[in-house]
């Protein structure tokens, strides 16, 4: 299938040279308007252009951008080097935290058994006050009462006697209750 593109509307020879004339007059009208001392730099800037490219050679442009490519390598090997320099930086940080982390949760698993042994502490010598008041108690007792009468055989002769109650224990610093 064959493609069909729309032409532009034809135009007479004379609309073409009417259009043609209305431009070069624009042109020499810009170039009535235009400073002689615009265009005289306008020249001599172009003349500035031409001589600073008539010294360059195609072996000059090679070379340049030959050490542009080296600049650029030597940069980016510096970079690369400092990022290198980031994640070991990086690295040692997430190390340090994670070991500054682990630091905090021993403190804290030590703290928690610190606590929990002074409260079993705390707990067994409160059983112990008991039973020396305990004791005490029956030896007041016993005392009032008399002597103890005799066992008979048969009824525990093998029996051990009762341990002593026990010491109380010195304290040192604050009495804790």
């Amino acid at each position: 299938m064959a493609r069909v593109t729309p032409s532009r509307a034809r135009r007479s020879k004379a609309e073409v040279q009417k259009d043609f004339s209305k431009l070069v007059d624009e042109v020499e009208q810009q170039k009535e308007t235009a400073s002689p001392k615009a265009d005289e730099l306008s020249r001599l800037r172009e003349t500035e252009i031409r001589q600073a490219v008539a010294e360059v050679t195609v072996d000059d442009v090679v070379q340049r951008i030959s050490g542009l490519g080296l600049e650029i390598t030597k940069s980016l090997a510096q970079l690369s080097e400092k990022l290198g320099a980031l994640d070991a930086a990086r690295d040692r940080d997430r190390v340090s935290h994670q070991q500054a982390a682990a630091a905090a949760g021993a403190a804290r698993v030590a703290d928690d058994l610190a606590r929990a042994e002074a409260a079993q502490s705390d707990r067994e010598r409160e059983q112990r006050k008991a039973k020396a008041e305990e004791a005490l108690a029956r030896f007041a007792t016993a005392r009032k009462s008399g002597p103890p009468a005799p066992a008979s055989p048969a009824a525990g002769a093998n029996k051990p006697a009762p341990p002593p109650p026990p010491r109380a224990e010195k304290t040192i610093g604050p009495a804790q209750s």
